[in-house]
């Protein structure tokens, strides 16, 4: 089985920790790469080869294709968006 994980934040810290998930995880695809600037998160995905990009994270929370998510935006978003994520 592959886990497939959502990256929200293509920032410094969230492309470093998609790089990672998409070559150095067995068993995890990089599924999902979103920001807030629509064009770094397609720019991203497509480097590291993921399957979807969004600039919406509830989108890529709700998604039911996407078993994990890794929340790498900004500070002030990370308790909403886990909230959000267990509450998916």
């Amino acid at each position: 089985m592959t886990l497939r994980v959502g990256v929200i934040g293509a920032g410094i810290m969230g492309t470093d920790h998609a790089k990672i998930i998409a070559s150095q995880i067995p068993g995890v695809t990089l599924h999902y790469i979103c920001d807030a600037d629509r064009a770094r998160a397609d720019a991203v995905a497509e480097s590291l080869g993921a399957n979807h990009s969004s600039s919406d994270p509830m989108a890529v929370i709700a998604d039911r294709t996407v078993d994990a998510v890794l929340i790498a935006s900004p500070d002030q978003t990370h308790a909403p968006l886990t909230k959000a994520c267990i509450e998916a």
